[in-house]
C-alpha cells in the first residue's frame, strides 16, 4: 500500500477493506473512545483535529458524525504521505459527508515524522493503524510530533502484535480476503510489524518532552490505544 506506483484499484479495494476492519474489529470504537475522553471536560463547540495516516478517511468521517450529534463542530486536516491514497481519501470523504460538510475537511500530503505545523495547531491529533509502518525511531518522532502540535491531547491506535491477532489475519486472508491480493499479503505482515502495548507505551515515553504527562494505555484483544494530554 505504500508503494508510489501501486495499482489504483487494488489500493481502493484495500482502503475499503481497512475501513471495514476499523468498523467491525474495534478500531473505530477504540479511537472514538479516546477522542471522546480527551474532550470530556470541555464545553462542546468548534474543535480542530488532525488525522495522520488517514488512509480512506473513514475514521474522520465517523468522528464528524458522532461528535456533531453531541454538539461539537469538528473540522479536520487529513494527512497521508501517499499521493494516491490522499486522492482516494478525498473521493471517499465526499461520498461519506455530502456537499454541506465537505468544507470541514482539508488535505495535506506529508511525512508524519516531521509535521509542518506550529506547536498547538490542533485541539486533538490522532493516528490509527499507521505506527506499524514505521521503524522505532520514526515511531518515536511521530508520537513526539503529535504531542507537540496538540493543545488538548493526542491519541494513537494500532494493531496489537499477538498470536491471536496474527491467527485472525491469517484466517481472514485465506477466506474473506482471498481475492484481494494486497490485503491478503499485507494483513498478516502488518501484525508481525506491529508493537505490543508495552512497546508502544515505551516509545511514547521516550518521545515526550520533559514534564509532559505519561500516556494512558488501553488494551483490547486485537488492538491497543495510547492517549496523552498536553502539559
Amino acid at each position: 500500500m505504500d508503494a508510489p506506483d501501486c495499482d489504483r484499484q487494488e489500493l481502493a479495494d484495500a482502503l475499503v477493506t481497512l475501513g471495514r476492519v476499523n468498523r467491525y474489529l474495534g478500531g473505530g470504537r477504540l479511537i472514538r473512545r479516546q477522542v471522546s475522553r480527551l474532550l470530556t471536560h470541555r464545553r462542546p463547540g468548534p474543535v480542530r483535529l488532525l488525522d495522520v495516516g488517514t488512509g480512506g478517511g473513514d475514521v474522520a468521517v465517523d468522528l464528524l458524525h458522532r461528535l456533531g450529534r453531541i454538539g461539537w463542530a469538528p473540522s479536520f486536516v487529513l494527512a497521508d504521505r501517499h499521493e494516491g491514497t490522499l486522492e482516494l481519501c478525498r473521493e471517499n470523504v465526499r461520498r461519506g459527508v455530502g456537499q454541506l460538510s465537505k468544507e470541514r475537511f482539508s488535505y495535506v500530503q506529508l511525512d508524519g515524522v516531521s509535521l509542518p505545523f506550529p506547536d498547538g495547531s490542533f485541539d486533538v491529533a490522532f493516528c490509527t493503524t499507521t505506527l506499524h509502518h514505521l521503524e522505532d525511531q520514526e515511531a518515536r518522532e511521530l508520537l513526539g510530533e503529535l504531542a507537540r502540535i496538540s493543545r488538548v491531547g493526542w491519541t494513537v491506535t494500532d494493531l496489537r502484535r499477538s498470536r491471536t491477532s496474527y491467527a485472525l489475519m491469517r484466517a481472514l486472508s485465506a477466506t474473506v480476503w482471498r481475492g484481494r491480493r494486497m490485503c491478503r499479503a499485507d494483513a498478516p505482515v502488518s501484525v508481525l510489524r506491529s508493537f505490543t502495548p508495552v512497546e508502544a507505551r515505551r516509545l511514547a515515553l521516550a518521545a515526550l518532552a520533559a514534564g509532559e504527562p505519561g500516556p494512558v494505555l488501553e488494551r483490547s484483544p486485537l488492538r491497543w490505544a495510547l492517549r496523552g494530554t498536553s502539559a
